[in-house]
């Protein structure tokens, strides 16, 4: 097979080095690096419950995906987007619930990891009537203005879900998983 492929490869082999003759601008774009990306510690799952402390609810951020791009015009800076995703079941068994609503957080760390800006968004996920349970997937994009581009990849976005110190403490004393 290598003998048969080997005859592509020669002829492919000028088209795929002419890409690597970069010049200085696209080595410059290669030396970029985007902003660390990823999820606050013990704020990735939240159980909700009612004034009686019986479980309503559990969410959980299972994945997120991301990428940037460098813009030049108009003052260096980072565009992030991400795409974030969210599960949740209904744990109150003896009521109908169509879905839960809980917060998220996106905050934007300096290369001191000062904290520069921290966005709250609201979110509602539908529960499936027979699952009794919903995912939803949610897009977010950040701007970081920047004084120097080539330090983008020296900040942080860190993202998860806005927790009350009740459950952060939950969180902290031992995992929480969704019924399988």
């Amino acid at each position: 097979m290598f003998k048969k492929l080997l005859p592509v490869m020669i002829l492919c082999a000028p088209l795929l080095m002419a890409g690597c003759s970069a010049s200085k601008k696209s080595g410059e774009a290669a030396a970029l690096r985007c902003p660390q990306t990823g999820l606050m510690r013990h704020a990735d799952t939240a159980v909700f419950r009612d004034a009686e402390g019986r479980e309503t609810a559990f969410v959980a951020l299972q994945d997120f995906r991301g990428n940037c791009s460098f813009v030049r015009k108009g003052g260096d800076a980072v565009n992030i987007t991400l795409d974030l995703s969210f599960y949740a079941e209904n744990r109150k068994t003896d009521a109908e619930r169509k879905q839960t609503d809980f917060a998220y957080f996106v905050a934007i760390l300096g290369p001191d990891e000062a904290v520069l800006t921290k966005e709250v968004f609201p979110l509602s996920v539908a529960f499936d009537r027979e699952k009794g349970s919903g995912l939803v997937v949610e897009n977010v994009q950040q701007h970081i203005q920047l004084t120097d581009i080539g330090l983008a990849g020296r900040y942080k976005i860190i993202f998860g879900l806005q927790l009350t110190p009740e459950q952060l403490a939950e969180n902290k004393s031992g995992p929480q998983t969704a019924a399988q």
